[in-house]
């Protein structure tokens, strides 16, 4: 008996169809909404505050044998530090809302800091209004500013280190930045779209990828003189 394979044809072809457009669908960067919490942590070590120390006492030594006559004064010591803070993020289609927090409990400080100010984005406009909590007072509105695009220089794209944060799939991506000679390690997604970063906002790379993970570091010293930012889904 002959069956036409026509029906079966046009389901198999049907099914791959859709399954191809699922995956295009999946693949587009994503406009999202939601409230983030990005982990900063600043770090200065004994390592790199001594080796410091060293190398000034040595440039010491050289002024004073070329200027024996002449007093110089002593440079100060470099503190050391493990300061950490966290900035809450908040994402809706109008507007971007932000605020940062200092971490008070770790120290003795009497002193505290507070939320300084809170600030609001508008995503039309692309103006900053900003709140004062201690004054309680409205400040005036003023345009988003980017980083210099020519500020960081592209090094490598890694898509083979990865990495999930906030739920997203992130890679690799090493910059450097011209203007200190420091290293900028990102792990990036595809899968976000935004055009404001609180922490990297470079239009440049913003229109490519979303870091999620942060770290600026002297290459020197890459674990002991580095600022690290992380994002954490907050709801």
């Amino acid at each position: 008996m002959y069956l036409s394979l026509k029906p079966y044809l046009f389901i198999f072809f049907a099914i791959v169809s859709s399954s191809l457009l699922q995956a295009q669908e999946s693949a587009k960067p994503k406009e999202i909404t939601g409230h983030f919490i990005i982990k900063e942590r600043w770090v200065i070590s004994p390592t790199y505050a001594d080796s410091i120390s060293q190398r000034k006492s040595k440039d010491q030594r050289g002024i004073n044998k070329s200027k024996p006559n002449i007093l110089t004064p002593t440079a100060p010591s470099i503190a050391v530090f493990d300061r950490k803070k966290s900035t809450h993020f908040l994402i809706s289609p109008e507007k971007f809302i932000y605020y940062t927090i200092p971490d008070e409990f770790e120290n003795d400080s009497l002193v505290s800091i507070g939320i300084s100010s809170i600030y609001k984005i508008d995503r039309n406009t692309e103006k900053i209004t900003s709140f004062s909590p201690l004054s309680f007072e409205q400040m005036g509105d003023y345009h988003v500013t980017y980083k210099s695009d020519d500020r960081f220089q592209l090094v490598k794209e890694n898509q083979n280190k990865t990495k999930q944060i906030a739920e997203f799939n992130c890679y690799q991506v090493l910059l450097k930045d011209t203007n200190t000679n420091r290293t900028v390690e990102m792990y990036v997604t595809d899968e976000i779209r935004l055009e404001f970063h609180p922490i990297f906002n470079v239009k440049k790379y913003l229109a490519q990828y979303y870091p999620l993970n942060i770290k600026i570091y002297d290459p020197e010293f890459p674990q002991d003189n580095y600022k690290e930012y992380t994002f954490y889904r907050y709801k």
